[in-house]
């Protein structure tokens, strides 16, 4: 398994470290990999114009390239750490994706199911 996941989110989120910090924690030799400043730049565009509604191809396909991007990096995992970016990276987008994508959202919901059964 790596020990290379990368996070994806807003620039506030991925500057606040909360992810970066709790996986560490976890496994110290955790590397957690991001995109570079203009990149996040573009990112936080992406994720404001979902917001407004626009999630069409267009930005289905600018999104698979930040994961792409961080791919390229050796990230073995992606975080989808903004509720908006599975809005944009459905199984049907990602069909042929080189990275295993978390939605956070979902593993919280699979854990409240857990230990409420």
């Amino acid at each position: 398994k790596s020990n290379c996941v990368a996070l994806m989110g807003t620039g506030s989120l991925v500057g606040s470290g909360v992810y970066q910090r709790a996986l560490t924690e976890r496994r110290a030799d955790m590397k957690v990999v991001t995109l570079e400043i203009s990149e996040q730049d573009n990112l936080n565009k992406l994720i404001l114009d979902v917001k407004a509604g626009n999630s069409g191809v267009e930005n289905q396909q600018k999104a698979k390239q930040f994961v792409q991007m961080l791919a390229s990096q050796g990230a073995a995992v992606v975080i989808l750490g903004c509720t908006e970016l599975p809005l944009l990276l459905n199984e049907i987008s990602m069909e042929d994706c080189p990275v295993q994508l978390v939605e956070p959202m979902e593993v919280v919901a699979d854990e409240i199911i857990r230990l409420t059964v």
